[in-house]
């Protein structure tokens, strides 16, 4: 598989791993302090010190992309001409940051992994549930949220929808994908050791928001891909990593018969483990802020800049059904729970 590329090159610049590993609390403690200043410091006290430096290096290319970014956004004065790969390097640059951190508390916490990703993907998977939104610009409440997804071989087709019980804000939006690398619907294909994959998808969007007199429509284009963390050492086995880089076109339309353009950067990082032989556990961070989650609100540099975090679970309980419980903080708060059902492959 292409992704052990990148664990083919670190184990070209660092000596292989070690197997030992020291039982106890002080290796999880270590990777907390001082190992949020030196990453990897955790993993030199549990004896692995091979996938200690790999990470410290994560940390070492990270902090260099984003302080390098930073300044670059300094010196231009995040002038429109170069604000985009300055953007793109200060986010990438923090995501292997976070990455090279919560990599080595997991792999000193639960060396070896809590589960494993799923040994099929399903051809046919629906969800239905209701998110709670409490936001003090705008008087969401409950929505009702549906979405299908319809897998054949690489392909992936998905149209949603969002609706408030009034009528009165709703959201429709379709989006196609290509996998590229990675678990396909075929049977042949079932991996259960491996979810990395690599996804071009384009999606396209119209929210409306009638009480509150605007409507958005988005076309969007981007690369989703996810590694599993053993490709770096096998105590991150069980955890992943998630990274997806693109561009929207937005187009507001006002009641007033006003309306504007934007371009919307595409960014989002996640971080998560598999629990047993059909859960995912993972915190995320967006990059966009045109969501009913919005932007955080900071003072200082970052405020109308960063977007928001959150956290989902999603398992299957049988062959068929599942759940999914999901949280966003931005500048309102979301809290979603959906019953999902699914249709195997195998039986088509």
């Amino acid at each position: 598989m292409r992704f052990r590329a990148l664990a083919l090159v670190l184990a070209l610049i660092v000596p292989s791993e070690r197997v030992a590993h020291a039982d106890g609390p002080l290796a999880p403690a270590a990777a907390v302090i001082p190992g949020f200043v030196v990453h990897g410091t955790g993993h030199f006290v549990a004896g692995q010190p091979a996938i200690g430096r790999r990470l410290l290096l994560i940390e070492g290319i990270g902090l260099a992309m984003l302080a390098g970014s930073l300044g670059g956004l300094a010196a231009t004065g995040a002038s429109r001409y170069t604000v985009v790969p300055f953007a793109v390097g200060a986010v990438v640059g923090f995501d292997l940051f976070a990455l090279s951190f919560l990599a080595d508390v997991y792999g000193t916490a639960a060396p070896g992994g809590l589960g494993t990703p799923l040994r099929a993907t399903p051809r046919l998977e629906a969800e239905v549930g209701v998110r709670f939104v409490h936001d003090p610009q705008f008087a969401y409440g409950a929505l009702a949220f549906q979405r299908l997804n319809f897998r054949h071989h690489r392909v992936r087709l998905s149209p949603s929808a969002w609706q408030a019980p009034s009528g009165r804000a709703g959201e429709v939006a379709f989006l196609a994908g290509y996998r590229l690398v990675g678990p396909t619907t075929d049977p042949a294909d079932a991996h259960g050791k491996d979810g990395s994959a690599l996804d071009l998808e384009g999606a396209a969007g119209h929210r409306s928001y009638q009480a509150d007199g605007f409507a958005t429509t988005t076309v969007e284009a981007r690369a989703s891909g996810r590694l599993d963390l053993f490709h770096l050492g096998s105590t991150l086995r069980g955890s992943f990593t998630e990274l997806s880089l693109g561009v929207a076109l937005a187009k507001h339309q006002y009641a007033i018969g006003a309306s504007e353009n934007d371009t919307i950067l595409l960014t989002r990082f996640a971080l998560g483990m598999y629990l047993g032989p059909a859960g995912e556990l993972s915190m995320h961070f967006d990059h966009r802020r045109d969501t009913l989650a919005g932007g955080m609100l900071v003072p200082g540099i970052g405020a109308g800049y960063l977007g928001f975090a959150g956290a989902s679970f999603r398992t299957w309980i049988g062959d068929t059904f599942g759940f999914a419980v999901e949280g966003d903080v931005g500048s309102a708060w979301l809290l979603g729970a959906a019953l999902r059902v699914r249709q195997g492959g195998r039986t088509w």
